[in-house]
């Protein structure tokens, strides 16, 4: 007996500071012929006076909240010395079946309580009633109920990683993650929460392969992509990073941002056609795509500049027919900066007029030649 109440502090320790000390109380002060039942029958005493009060005190007030919690408390209480074996190992619940239909009613003002403090930004108070609310729904008491664990869970997990208690926030958002409705958004806290953990390589691969789950669920979910870019953008991981934008235009062809990141990659590698292929694929896509138009344009341009130098150091002097091939694909790249231009005119989404203006008097060197 003694082992197993030991056991339930432990377990009740981590969620409800309240319960823990009740509990201390109960088993370790002296208490000369007490036992399970008689501190059973205590405790529904108490839950009968305090329900009496109850309906002396205005609904959606902090009072009626602050007694609605010290009386679930007693019953969660009440209830696991009420169900506690006695001599033989049988169990006789004396008050279960009667607190579980008079308290059943009491349980959504938790969740009530939780939301009235959270929106008074009281995030303690606000934790302290979706905890016991999360408690209830764990107990046998009221197994009747249908409980809201993802919303609460979810604004737990919400409010420990605003709290930087990134292992609570996680805890919280594995129970919401079970919830349709909070899934995506728990998923969020989560991997946030992975990232925050990142100390080990270990954690760096268990985070990196539940951050690609959940990118493979939501490959058009912005937040996830961004991490995992920033993830691959750290030194040491770029061939991951080629990896990564490979795949991606393998597994999702139809998303120019995938075509567009390949891109940029190959930008960066000054693999000039290679990168225009990319950008024009995801134009394919979206044509008004103003970041792959510009960037097609800077790599036209940029290949131009790259065989301008080539053939400029290998010659004294570049013949007509080697300004005519040049001038043609700065020609071409001007197109392409017309069309980016005509998209974004006050260069809202880039920065396009200082390479027009490189271009026009590149041009306007090779019309004097």
């Amino acid at each position: 007996m003694q082992k197993q109440r030991f056991l339930y502090i432990i377990f009740i320790m981590r969620k409800n500071v309240y319960l823990l000390v009740l509990l201390l109380a109960t088993l370790f002060m002296p208490c000369k012929g007490q036992n399970a039942q008689k501190l059973a029958k205590n405790l529904n005493r108490t839950i009968d006076s305090q329900l009496d009060t109850l309906t002396m005190l205005p609904a959606d007030s902090a009072t009626f909240y602050k007694r609605v919690s010290l009386m679930m408390k007693n019953a969660l209480v009440c209830d696991f010395y009420d169900a506690s074996p006695v001599r033989g190992g049988a169990v006789n619940s004396r008050y279960r079946e009667l607190n579980s239909k008079r308290l059943l009613r009491y349980v959504p003002e938790l969740e009530n309580a939780g939301f009235f403090y959270y929106n008074k930004r009281q995030n303690s108070e606000a934790m302290d009633y979706f905890r016991l609310y999360l408690d209830c729904s764990e107990s046998a008491l009221f197994h009747k109920y249908e409980f809201n664990k993802g919303q609460v869970a979810y604004y737990l997990s919400l409010l420990s990683y605003g709290k930087k208690d990134f292992t609570q926030a996680e805890r919280f958002a594995d129970v919401a993650l079970k919830d349709v409705n909070y899934a995506r958004d728990a998923a969020e806290i989560k991997i946030n929460c992975m990232h925050n953990h990142l100390k080990t390589h270990a954690d760096s691969t268990q985070y990196l392969i539940a951050l690609l789950e959940l990118h493979d669920i939501t490959p058009t979910n912005s937040v996830y992509t961004g991490m995992l870019l920033e993830y691959f953008s750290s030194p040491g991981h770029e061939s991951e990073m080629k990896q990564f934008a490979l795949d991606e235009t393998r597994k999702h062809p139809e998303n120019k941002e995938t075509w567009a990141l390949r891109g940029e990659l190959d930008m960066k590698e000054s693999k000039w056609d290679d990168a225009i292929k990319s950008f024009e694929r995801a134009i394919d896509i979206d044509s008004i795509y103003v970041e792959a138009i510009y960037n097609t344009a800077f790599c036209i341009c940029s290949k131009a500049a790259a065989l301008q130098d080539s053939l400029q150091n290998s010659k004294k002097r570049l013949s007509k027919e080697d300004i005519k091939g040049l001038r043609a694909q700065y020609e071409e790249g001007q197109k392409w900066l017309e069309r980016t231009s005509a998209l974004d005119p006050e260069e809202k989404a880039v920065n396009w007029r200082r390479l027009s203006e490189q271009i026009e008097k590149v041009l306007g060197k090779n019309k004097k030649k």
